[in-house]
This record gives C-alpha cells, structure tokens and sequence, in this order.
C-alpha cells in the first residue's frame, strides 16, 4: 500500500504540475495585470536586480501560481493516505514540539507561500484552528470549509465568534493557522511596517493572538522540483519583537519572519497580491505606470 500511495503521489504531482506549467503559461500570456503586479512588487522587493532577474522571477513565480491551483484540487481530492505521500519531509519540527510538551498554544503564521492548503493538511495532525474569511457564495463557502476541515481541523471564519474562539483555545495549548500576508482594509486591525523596507499595510491579529503562554512559528510547504513532494518548513521569529505590545514593532518583526520564509523560496510567493496598495506609493498598481 505504501508503495502503491508513493506512486500515485509521483504521478499526481507530475500530471498536476504540467497542468500546472500549462496554466502558468495561459496566466502568463491572456493575464497581463497578474504579470504587471508580481513585476512591481519584485522590483521594489528586490532593488538591486537586473531588469533581466526581474523579469526571470517574475515568469517564475506566474508558473508556479499555476502549479499552486492545478495541486491544491488534486490535495482536496485526494484521501488521506494519498495526502500523507505529498509532505515528504518536516524542517523544524523541534519547534512544534518543544511547544506542545510544555503546553503552550501555538500560532502557525502561514504566509502565501508555497502550497498553504498542503501546510493546513499538516497542520490538521494537531488538531488546529484554520482562520478563513467567509465567501459570499454560501456553496462555495460551505465546500471550501469541508475541503479544510475534513482531516481534523477546526473552522475560525475571522468573526468575532471566531476570534473569540481563538483566544479561549490558544493558551489552553490550541493551535491556530493564520495567514497574515494581506492587507487589511481600514478598520480591520492594522497598522503599516516595512515589508521589504518598503511600507505595507499589515494586519495586527497575529500580534494580537501572542498572549501569555503563546508562541509563534512561522510555516510553510515547500514545493520541491520532479513531482518530490513538499517539505514543510517550520522557522522560529527572527526577531522578538514580534511579542511586543507595541502593536507597530509587532507588525514590523512579523513582516521580518516573513521575509525570511519568502527568501528561501522566491519563486513560489503569491507576488501578483498587492501588497502594497494605499501606502507609499498611492499609484503604484495604476496600468498606466510603467514597469521602470
């Protein structure tokens, strides 16, 4: 059976994955604007590129987009001895259980990195809370949350039902994904911190979750190359200001594990999300400003 499950997980990554360049290529040529916003973002991430490397991470990074969505219906479909094939190897482990056996409540700060819907599979083994905002089509809404929680994870849509939920189960030892890498609208709990040295609006609930008896862990699940499966990467904060009740030096040394997490994987961030909207530069994601 172990043989048989290693060899679906082969061949359903490699047929997922040349979907996935596929679809890559179709986002790549037909949608432009997907291509404009990742260029803009790498740019002002990156300013002493070439143009050439630019472009190179660019491309890159549109395929492996197309690679996320081709994979992501093949992990919702999949059962879970088949799902168990896809993670290969778990980096920083340690981590997660030095937490658990001293009871401390866990948050997984998830960046859109990676495959995230691979990395709540991983995270269902403990039984976690996977915060999510509620889609407007109740169908859609109701099959992504079965799709999410069918391994053992609990649902917390980012209401205040939910967020009470989170803080009764956090410090009790409850484990919580969070994925902390879009911009909040005004009034939704935010304040602005470098991303890349450049200001971003940056939402505060994972500073806010950091209560006593709580820890962060940043996560995610690295695609490998060749159909290899995923390594889930688990990375302690660089910086332990991410503890602080100063809300913006919070914000700021969150954005620093993230940067971390993105720099051992460029390629495969979400770039095409405008992260920097409504900041430094009000005009940045304009079709009409030129690339350089």
């Amino acid at each position: 059976m172990k043989k048989i499950a290693v060899l679906v997980r082969k061949a359903g990554l490699s047929a997922a994955h040349l979907l996935g360049f596929l679809l890559g290529h179709l986002l790549y040529v037909f949608q432009r604007n997907r291509y404009r916003v990742a260029h803009l973002n790498i740019n002002l991430a990156f300013p002493g590129e070439s143009a050439r490397a630019v472009h190179q991470l660019t491309r890159a990074t549109i395929y492996e987009t197309g690679k996320l969505l081709a994979e992501t219906v093949l992990f919702w479909l999949s059962p879970k001895h088949i799902a168990d094939e896809f993670i290969t190897s778990v980096h920083g482990g340690e981590l997660v259980e030095q937490a658990r056996h001293a009871g401390k409540g866990i948050v997984l700060i998830c960046p859109h990195l990676g495959n995230w819907e691979l990395l709540n599979f991983y995270a269902s083994r403990l039984q976690h809370f996977v915060s999510y905002k509620p889609s407007s089509s109740r169908l859609l809404d109701a099959w992504l949350r079965s799709r999410r929680v069918r391994f053992g994870a609990i649902a917390a849509p980012l209401s205040t039902q939910g967020l009470k939920a989170l803080r009764k189960a956090l410090p009790e030892g409850g484990v919580a994904l969070i994925l902390p890498d879009q911009a909040p609208l005004a009034g939704q709990g935010r304040v602005q911190a470098p991303f890349f040295g450049i200001p971003a609006w940056t939402g505060t609930l994972v500073p806010r979750l950091l209560a006593d008896n709580v820890v962060a862990i940043f996560a995610f699940a690295r695609r490998l190359p060749d159909g290899q499966g995923f390594a889930i990467e688990l990375v302690a904060p660089p910086d332990q200001a991410i503890y602080s009740k100063d809300l913006e030096q919070a914000a700021a040394a969150l954005n620093k594990g993230i940067e971390k997490c993105v720099l051992m994987c460029p390629e495969q961030y979400l770039w095409e999300y405008k992260r920097y909207k409504n900041t430094a530069y009000p005009k940045l994601y304009n079709r009409s400003r030129p690339l350089y």
